[in-house]
């Protein structure tokens, strides 16, 4: 299966050039202060991708609190709220910005979270920002993947191995200030 991620796309979407494939995953922050979701609804509508994975960053704040009634606004995608999906017994796990870390599940193949890792794909202002608690979390997990985004200026692909298990971390912000689509989607296939 073929994989395309992105994610801090904040209000800029209709901007995303999107590769076709069969899972568009997108980790958080669509919005610019709040934005209207129908907009980002519609920009997943003209996606060929078979599933269409959201999570909420922390520019959906507004919008997290009322998930149960904002899944059904986004009519053209699947909203992964400290949920999991599996596709063809591929396990997702999603959490969204203010999600519960240690809710996240063993058997996870890929992971999307919205905030990284501490020390993988977090470095900004020669500053890891990560979480520390979500590193121990995927040494334990061992997710095949991990996508996220947040630090803009940290796109990029990265390696975690743990105990000859290597974990590739995806930060896949598609902007780098606030201004413009700067970063193409990621792939991987699974």
């Amino acid at each position: 299966m073929k994989f395309v991620c992105s994610s801090d796309t904040h209000g800029f979407h209709d901007k995303l050039l999107v590769p076709e494939g069969d899972v568009f995953i997108f980790a958080g922050d669509f919005s610019d202060r709040f934005r209207d979701i129908d907009k980002f609804n519609q920009f997943l509508g003209t996606l060929s991708h078979k599933y269409k994975l959201i999570i909420f960053g922390n520019h959906e704040l507004l919008y997290q609190n009322r998930s149960n009634s904002i899944a059904d606004l986004l009519t053209n995608g699947i909203l992964l709220n400290n949920s999991e999906l599996t596709i063809n017994g591929i396990k997702i796990w999603g959490m969204p910005w203010l999600g519960d870390i240690q809710s996240i599940p063993h058997g996870s193949d890929i992971l999307i979270t919205h905030i990284p890792p501490f020390g993988q794909g977090d470095l900004k202002y020669e500053r890891h920002l990560g979480s520390k608690e979500l590193l121990e979390k995927i040494q334990i997990v061992k997710p095949k993947y991990h996508v996220f985004g947040h630090i803009h200026e940290s796109y990029g692909i990265s390696k975690c191995v743990i105990n000859d298990h290597e974990i590739i971390c995806l930060n896949v912000a598609a902007i780098t200030g606030f201004d413009d689509i700067s970063n193409p989607p990621m792939i991987f296939e699974l």
